[in-house]
């Protein structure tokens, strides 16, 4: 049986002077969907060392949760696409329509499985 679980890989390029509020955002962007998402299994930023790019992987065990991360934090994300522009979207595992139309707005790519293991 496929799995449910969508996974979202988000790179962004981030000016340098710019690393101080990029922290910050995402610091409060994650708080907040701790504290306010227990079906989100994952939302951890990652850095290159130059601060000029950035990955964002997202984890939601099916769409109805990552809709529900839209609608709550959808409205959020303006400070973080003032400072961060989505330069590719990577979705792993298949959505609804209702998911695939918030991420087609994104210009989302969709990749199937082709081999994996997860334990």
């Amino acid at each position: 049986m496929a799995s449910k679980v969508i996974e979202l890989l988000i790179r962004f390029a981030v000016d340098p002077k710019d690393r101080a509020t990029f922290d910050e955002v995402t610091r409060t962007l994650v708080a907040g969907i701790e504290a306010n998402e227990p079906n989100t299994i994952g939302y951890s930023f990652f850095v290159a060392d130059d601060g000029a790019s950035a990955v964002l992987h997202e984890r939601y065990p099916d769409s109805a949760a990552f809709i529900a991360h839209m609608a709550r934090t959808g409205a959020l994300l303006g400070p973080l696409l003032a400072i961060a522009k989505p330069v590719s979207v990577y979705v792993l595992g298949e959505v609804n329509a209702e998911a695939r139309a918030i991420l087609d707005g994104f210009g989302a790519k969709y990749l199937a499985p082709a081999a994996a293991i997860t334990r």
